[in-house]
């Protein structure tokens, strides 16, 4: 089969010297390189020197590239395949790797073959002049999906990481982030969403991927069509990441459409590699301003409690970070004395919601003290603690004084202490005395059968 192009014109200059040309002049060789790229879909004109840079970080040495893309125009449940083809265009013919998708066929709960999936997709497409400008003799696994089915996407990704050891090989996640927002609320949304591709594949959690874009969707529904079109392929591609023993992200570039062309309503680009690096802990490193907002946030969603007896409605947050599902525990003191404090261990919040609502709740459902009275207000000091993910140990060895924080559980009993804690105690012993036995109830005499945990977390004070 020849599969023509239906993109060239369109998406990208049907001249070969035209083309030659915007890639000799926006393709660089750059270190660091990566097997595993994520790059934009859009016309050249918007999202092509996004792409480029992506690019100019792939592996140039490979046999075989495997292209994930959106499946625009079909359901594709499966991951959608096609064999025994030619894609052919102005930069000539790129012949499908028939052995590595018959491999990838046999695995028939994940992958079918489904030439419709693209026939007229250009997600796939937009890809190969960039692959056939790096290397001139390589073949194409192409790859169409939008179901986001966990499981599908999951097995089909060890699939895929196995494929990938057969031959050199190089894969690009082929995928746009927002679609239709405004301009600042794309660039808060698009960086958030991005940066949540660096904190799922170092904490190995395809799942938090999953809840950047269900949360983020459910607050900015109403301006934007889609948090990610690719969002199917950015799973597919993370968890082939992950299978290949990759644990970082690097952004490169997130820009969208309005930073080439003015508009009321624009569409999210990404380039970004993936990266073998040491062990690291993902950390949040806000600054001096999103500090100050915070803090602000929370005084100001307890003054419009006491005032109005409303939860405080924010419309969008300005900064990105405060876009990412965090796990937080907001503190009240007054004059060094504990006034309230509740959270949550793990996220299923956006950190800025998290914080207005945990700041309300620490400050009129902690059972252990009254609602906070309106004279009370000017009196607190807030401190708000985002979590790290939790972190199961086997002996209370690992516990750092002054840095971990500890949640223990035992059947239905559990308690934590924060970090912050510790200077309250002499002793790692006294610590996990106090939270086995006037915590939790738990009883420390039961801490051989009990689950133990660690995180860190950033604290923020007034």
């Amino acid at each position: 089969m020849i599969r023509k192009s239906v993109a060239e014109g369109r998406f990208y200059p049907d001249n070969k010297f035209e083309l030659e040309e915007f890639f000799s002049q926006n393709i660089k060789d750059l270190d660091p390189k990566s097997e595993i790229i994520v790059s934009p879909h859009a016309g050249y004109v918007y999202s092509g020197k996004t792409a480029a840079k992506s690019f100019s970080h792939i592996e140039k040495d490979f046999e075989t590239a495997f292209v994930i893309g959106t499946a625009h125009t079909v359901y594709a449940k499966k991951c959608c395949l096609i064999k025994d083809c030619l894609f052919r265009g102005v930069w000539g013919d790129i012949q499908t790797d028939d052995d590595i998708i018959d491999f990838l066929s046999q695995d028939k709960n994940s992958f079918e073959i489904n030439p419709n999936a693209h026939v007229s997709e250009h997600s796939i497409e937009v890809v190969i002049p960039f692959l056939n400008h790096i290397n001139k003799s390589f073949k194409i696994v192409p790859i169409a999906v939008n179901g986001e089915d966990r499981e599908i996407l999951f097995n089909a990704a060890k699939k895929i990481s196995t494929a990938m050891k057969k031959k050199k090989s190089v894969c690009v996640i082929s995928t746009d982030l927002s679609h239709y927002p405004p301009y600042e609320i794309a660039q808060s949304v698009d960086n958030a969403f991005s940066m949540a591709y660096d904190i799922s594949i170092t904490n190995k959690d395809t799942d938090y991927f999953y809840l950047t874009k269900e949360l983020l969707f459910k607050k900015y529904s109403r301006f934007l069509d889609t948090v990610a079109c690719g969002f199917s392929p950015m799973v597919l591609g993370l968890n082939t990441a992950l299978n290949s023993d990759y644990n970082r992200f690097k952004i490169i570039e997130c820009v969208n459409s309005g930073d080439v062309m003015e508009s009321d309503n624009v569409v999210g680009y990404l380039s970004g590699i993936f990266l073998k690096d040491k062990a690291v802990e993902y950390k949040i490193n806000l600054s001096k301003d999103e500090k100050k907002y915070l803090l602000s946030l929370a005084k100001k969603s307890i003054r419009n409690y006491i005032c109005d007896n409303k939860m405080l409605k924010v419309e969008y947050f300005p900064y990105p970070k405060l876009n990412l599902p965090f796990a937080v525990f907001v503190t009240l003191n007054e004059k060094d004395n504990l006034r309230g404090c509740i959270g949550s261990l793990s996220p299923h919040m956006l950190l800025g919601d998290a914080v207005i609502d945990y700041a309300v709740k620490a400050g009129f459902e902690d059972p252990r003290f009254p609602p906070l009275s309106r004279k009370e207000l000017d009196k607190i000091n807030i401190e708000i603690s985002i979590l790290s993910p939790l972190k199961k140990i086997s002996d209370i060895s690992e516990i750092k004084e002054n840095i971990h924080g500890v949640y223990i559980k035992n059947g239905f009993r559990s308690g934590t202490y924060l970090p912050q804690v510790w200077e309250h105690f002499k002793t790692k012993e006294e610590f996990l005395v106090s939270l086995f036995n006037d915590k939790s109830g738990i009883g420390y005499e039961n801490l051989s059968d009990s689950e133990i945990y660690i995180y860190t977390v950033e604290s923020i004070k007034e």
